[in-house]
């Protein structure tokens, strides 16, 4: 199975539209992102679902679809490099702490940080069919579920396995753009692990 970024420029963004975790606190940020998981040259995204286990340590990429996960959504910082400013120019390395949200049924946020595979169910053949696809709404359903790259994992309705196995999963509801013109997506959490 082919997995495939969805074209941006840059890294992932994440915009919040309405998610419970910024009024009850359930934002866990105390532990490191894993530096076997995120070594030299693979970053952390906003937008990333990743799995905060206590137990170990550190802040992982899920193992498994069915994982408990976490939505990446650190604060943008600017350090004062000239030509580093901007949305899509943030990412976090190995050691660094992230800042996480637990998400609810409900909870909806943008991003354009996710996933498609070229073969099997949820196959689209390349980035415009996703495109084509995310255009056309109101005639198939799309979801995200867990994967275990970090971004998550764009989903057909049809593809039966996949969605039986997540026990986090998000709606597409809206194709649209995020704050800095890139395509996104506007997704509700309709399934979450815990």
């Amino acid at each position: 199975m082919a997995t495939n970024r969805f074209t941006i420029v840059g890294y992932g963004i994440v915009e919040i539209n309405n998610c419970m975790f910024q009024k009850d606190g359930s934002m866990p940020s105390q532990l490191p992102l894993n530096t076997s998981d995120f070594g030299t040259g693979v970053y952390a995204e906003n937008g990333m679902w990743l799995k905060y286990d206590e137990v170990a340590g550190g802040v992982f990429k899920p193992d498994a679809v069915g994982d408990e996960v976490c939505l990446h959504v650190s604060s943008e910082k600017s350090y004062g490099i000239v030509g580093a400013l901007g949305l899509a120019n943030f990412k976090l390395a190995g050691g660094q702490y992230p800042r996480l949200g637990r998400p609810k049924v409900g909870d909806t946020y943008t991003t354009n940080c996710f996933n498609y595979i070229t073969t099997g169910d949820s196959a689209f053949a390349d980035n415009d069919a996703v495109i084509t696809a995310l255009g056309d709404l109101a005639s198939a359903r799309l979801y995200l579920i867990p994967d275990v790259s970090g971004a998550p994992l764009l989903t057909k309705a049809a593809d039966t396995t996949a969605i039986a196995a997540a026990n986090t999963m998000a709606e597409i509801v809206k194709f649209t753009t995020m704050p800095d013109g890139t395509l996104g997506v506007k997704v509700r959490f309709v399934k979450v692990a815990g």
